[in-house]
């Protein structure tokens, strides 16, 4: 008969009693064809299924506290379970399947410190969600799940501890975690999914300084005390969406020079004084750069400023200089938006001219007007009169 060795707290039993099925079993045990056994536990109401020493174990209405020493896992679920407060898995290695904690309202702390791998290879990870209570989440040298990683609506948590882990084939998200101060995730590689990570009221850093693919979109906002956020090892994304940051003052986006056609990025309501996005000539930029209130400079040098979507940089009421890179103009375009700023004369005449000597005739508008944005020179008329030959308009103040 397999045993499971550990200790719990629960009435009906004396602490560190060594569980085994002969301890507290009351079912029948099934030998089916396939040699499946299956155990029923009174006092712990869990089911287990031992198949050549795997086993799984899904825990309905559980005992206070799991301290499991040795056991094969592979799944760990535990739902809706009221009395469950913590979790100690001390020495697995591996989970085949997956981790899957829901609406546990008492749970406390999650720790498997020898664990490494979870759901590699079946398409499964890791959850856990609306534990409300969830103060940790311990798993230092996890380097590997099989799908997504999700921390979701727990608001006490503030440890998160996967200092190791490198690959993520499905979704990052960090939602809701109010208390939570630092996401740091110095190993992470690649998520092959998004990355979310909102509403989480206390965070201040958001490090992933060597994460270089993102197969999807990045998703960072409502995180209103965010002031660093690092992904300066990105190489290859779709969009990034970077919103209601307020005390933002440090971005790292990387060098973006992906390969799969031009990249978004949407930056609103953040509390950047400079942006940097040059040397980046691989795909063009396009995106909106809107309502920054602390941006003063954005540098494009060396980047390609792509036609293929919308340029909206406006309403930075402090933004004063643009520098612009390779720009494109083309039909699918009919909008090169660069108004409600506070632009120089010298980034006035700057964009005209770059959009100028481009002489590729179309009807599209080049505006330059209202905020404190400056007038034109002379050079700068000059550059107008040459849209304006090639059927642009141009709006300025």
């Amino acid at each position: 008969m397999p045993k499971i060795k550990g200790t719990l707290e629960n009435p009906g039993l004396p602490e560190a009693t060594e569980i085994t099925p002969e301890t507290v079993f009351v079912g029948s045990i099934d030998d089916s064809p396939e040699g499946t056994k299956q155990y029923s536990f009174a006092l712990m109401q869990e089911f287990i299924t031992n198949t050549s020493d795997i086993y799984s174990i899904a825990i309905k209405r559980s005992l206070f506290d799991i301290n499991i020493a040795e056991l094969n896992l592979t799944k760990f679920s535990s739902e809706e379970n009221s009395r469950l407060r913590n979790v100690l898995l001390s020495a697995l290695t591996t989970i085949d399947e997956e981790v899957y904690v829901y609406a546990n309202s008492n749970f406390l702390n999650f720790s498997a410190p020898l664990l490494e791998t979870v759901g590699v290879g079946k398409n499964r990870g890791i959850t856990f969600d609306n534990s409300r209570l969830l103060e940790t989440v311990n798993l230092p040298l996890l380097t590997a799940v099989g799908s997504n990683f999700r921390i979701e609506n727990s608001d006490l948590l503030n440890t998160l501890n996967i200092p190791k882990l490198e690959t993520i084939p499905g979704t990052l998200a960090i939602v809701r975690a109010y208390i939570l101060t630092a996401i740091n995730l110095p190993a992470l590689l690649v998520v092959n999914g998004q990355i979310n990570s909102s509403n989480n009221s206390l965070a201040t850093t958001f490090l992933a300084p060597l994460l270089h693919t993102v197969a999807q979109d990045i998703s960072i906002h409502s995180n209103p005390l965010l002031q660093t956020l690092n992904l300066g090892g990105l190489t290859s994304h779709k969009q990034i969406f970077l919103q209601g940051l307020p005390n933002l003052v440090n971005l790292n986006l990387g060098n973006n020079n992906n390969g799969d056609g031009s990249y978004f990025i949407q930056i609103m309501t953040c509390g950047i004084s400079s942006l940097v996005i040059s040397n980046r000539t691989t795909n063009g930029f396009f995106g909106s750069i809107v309502n920054n209130p602390n941006l003063t400079s954005i540098n494009f040098t060396g980047s390609k400023i792509s036609a293929n979507g919308s340029i909206n940089i406006s309403d930075n009421t402090l933004l004063t200089s643009i520098i612009l890179g390779i720009v494109e103009a083309s039909s699918y375009q009919s909008q090169y938006n660069f108004d409600d700023n506070a632009l120089s004369q010298t980034s006035v005449d700057h964009i005209l001219a770059k959009y100028a000597t481009l002489n590729v005739p179309l009807t599209a508008a080049l505006n330059l007007q209202g905020g404190t944005n400056a007038t034109p020179s002379s050079a700068g008329l000059t550059s107008k009169a040459t849209l304006q030959g090639l059927g642009w308009t141009v709006n300025h103040n």
